[in-house]
């Protein structure tokens, strides 16, 4: 019972304290400053056209009534409603974000009215454009921009013969047992918001932490439910845990308590809102139970009925992933005294400089409706190969959720990497065991995409290093990463910098290593983009060589190659390094 306590009840109510409102305070203008926050214009013409929607899904379900022969005042009457979710309705949407919103309807309008009969009302607006409809998903939704605002349309029907927006209350546990599956889905978002919101007791704070969060997530490549990692519920969710427990605490406090917690969990230990609540007879969250909850590694259960796990797609390699970096942001929160110390949280992940190897997953089709529909398939997708390719020995892996359009191709074509870092030398071997198990049973998956059409081009899986990556993918084409030789450890090592002008994180000397600021001709061939291994860059030796000099040098032993700070290190102080957390906020936490 104590345990049960802790888990639900608050662990510190104090007030928060001058010197917690001024940083609190800094954390705020950040946000202003990477404008996260909708211009008045910007919130009213959302809701404009929300309220065009839904006049729009009243005359769908009139039209509809009509055709089965109900009167024209019965089928006036007959109603629906359009409820939002996702971060609309939690109020942390910004300027570019999507609206997610549920056409809810009375139970003889039907799924396969909404795809046809609602779908040609779309298609006959002239302010609707990129309209895709995906009506056998998971959740069935309709996606398009209407007067380039971007909305998720999903369907729900309800066990009802007409629709009370004034009366009806979604958050109401008896509507859920009488539904079809894919309705009691649509409905989860709205009412896992609303449950949230009740949840929290200070919504101004918990918007803030939750703006400051996504932020951070997205910057940091951790954020994507489709490719292993949370999405905007499941990071909503273990920000409202926060707020639970720290119920008066100000926003710089919360994020710090949180990045604390997080690092430190012991998963699979579920992050709960609630108690369980045991409804009627649906399926809830319940790994005593169901045994396919068991393997689930980093639950976080939603709080209304029925209860399930946001964050079912999370992987091995996400899940350590995630508490790297909840340790890097620890160590950056711990020793933020000013505004500028805020801005390093938010500093974009070092993926394309900090390892050696990559895996590029190419999509393209004929047109952008086709492509549209084949990269979000393939997305869905990419976590089978994830998890195939974890069973590999002596590798590591490390996603990053996003597709990267490729400019000025024939044909709509995005990209994909995964990071692969070897912690032995047969790279050769390990890529083979890749490429003919796990990327053929990868394409296997992708057989299942019954909608499949010929514009729709096969996926292309290829191995690059480094300095193949595109240069479109890079944020600058001056980020080149400075290299120098730390001279005081033992081994040879690497290490890479950025230029101070860079908004990267740069890698700096810790205390038990200080960085030689005497570079050698080798590290600024490295510093021009030149470096690598012999068999990158030819031979090491330089051309104006003598015979007589390259024949004595062959007798030598070979001497260690250098080892580069693009993979996982075996010391402390690099493993701290390499999670991107400034030297001046890293020491003054270790001092502290």
């Amino acid at each position: 019972m104590m345990q049960d306590n802790i888990m639900y009840e608050p662990l510190d109510t104090s007030l928060p304290s001058d010197e917690d409102l001024k940083m609190s305070s800094y954390l705020e203008e950040l946000l202003v400053d990477y404008n996260l926050y909708p211009t008045a214009e910007e919130t009213n013409k959302r809701e404009l056209v929300l309220s065009k929607l839904h006049e729009m899904a009243r005359k769908f379900v009139k039209t509809v009534s009509l055709s089965k022969s109900f009167s024209e005042q019965q089928a006036e009457n007959c109603g629906c409603m359009l409820v939002t979710s996702g971060s609309f309705r939690l109020g942390v949407h910004g300027p570019d974000s999507d609206i997610d919103a549920v056409c809810i309807v009375p139970s003889h309008i039907s799924k396969e009215d909404f795809f046809r009969v609602f779908f040609e009302m779309l298609q006959n607006d002239p302010l609707v454009t990129e309209l895709n409809a995906v009506p056998d998903a998971h959740v069935p939704v309709i996606k398009f921009l209407y007067d380039q605002v971007d909305i998720d349309l999903l369907f729900a029907c309800l066990p009802l013969s007409r629709i009370d927006e004034e009366e009806l209350d979604i958050l109401e546990e008896s509507l859920m047992d009488h539904c079809d599956p894919a309705s009691q889905r649509s409905l989860n978002g709205p009412r896992v918001a609303n449950e949230m919101l009740q949840l929290v007791e200070n919504e101004s704070n918990f918007r803030t932490l939750l703006r400051c969060i996504k932020k951070w997530a997205k910057e940091r490549g951790i954020y994507g439910n489709a490719l292993g990692f949370p999405g905007g519920i499941a990071w909503a969710l273990l920000c409202a845990k926060i707020c639970q427990w720290y119920p008066n605490a100000s926003p710089n406090v919360l994020l710090q308590r949180m990045f604390h917690i997080y690092s430190q969990w012991q998963w699979p230990n579920p992050i709960t809102l609630k108690r369980k609540y045991q409804g009627s007879g649906l399926k809830i969250w319940d790994p005593q139970t169901n045994p396919a909850d068991k393997y689930h590694l980093m639950p976080v259960i939603t709080p209304a009925y029925p209860s399930m796990n946001s964050t079912y797609n999370i992987s091995k390699t996400t899940l350590r992933v995630l508490t790297e970096e909840f340790y890097r942001g620890k160590e950056i929160v711990d020793a933020a005294k000013t505004k500028e110390d805020w801005q390093h949280l938010f500093a974009p992940s070092e993926f394309f400089v900090r390892y050696k190897n990559y895996l590029q997953v190419t999509v393209s089709a004929a047109t952008e409706d086709e492509h549209r529909a084949w990269e979000g398939f393939v997305g869905s997708r990419l976590r089978f190969l994830l998890k195939g390719m974890e069973q590999v020995p002596h590798s590591q892996l490390r996603p990053f959720p996003k597709w990267y359009r490729v400019p000025d191709a024939s044909e709509p074509t995005s990209v994909y990497y995964i990071a692969v870092n070897f912690t032995k030398k047969q790279s050769d071997e390990i890529w083979k065991v890749i490429f003919d198990n796990h990327t053929n049973e990868f394409s296997t998956q992708l057989l299942k995409y019954t909608d499949r059409t010929e514009g729709q081009r096969n996926p292309k899986i290829a191995q690059l290093k480094r300095s193949q990556i595109p240069k479109f993918i890079l944020p600058k084409e001056d980020r080149k990463p400075i290299v120098r030789r730390n001279n005081e450890s033992k081994k040879r090592k690497w290490r890479i910098v950025f230029d101070e002008d860079s908004t990267l994180p740069q890698h700096r000397e810790t205390k038990r290593q200080r960085m030689d600021t005497k570079e050698d001709e080798s590290s600024k061939d490295l510093a021009d983009g030149k470096g690598g291994t012999s068999q990158e860059n030819g031979a090491e030796s330089s051309d104006s060589t003598s015979p007589d000099e390259k024949s004595e040098a062959a007798k030598k032993p070979e001497k260690k190659k250098p080892q580069f700070r693009t993979e996982e290190v075996e010391d402390e102080d690099d493993d701290e390094d390499m999670l991107g957390i400034p030297a001046r906020l890293r020491m003054a936490t270790a001092e502290a």
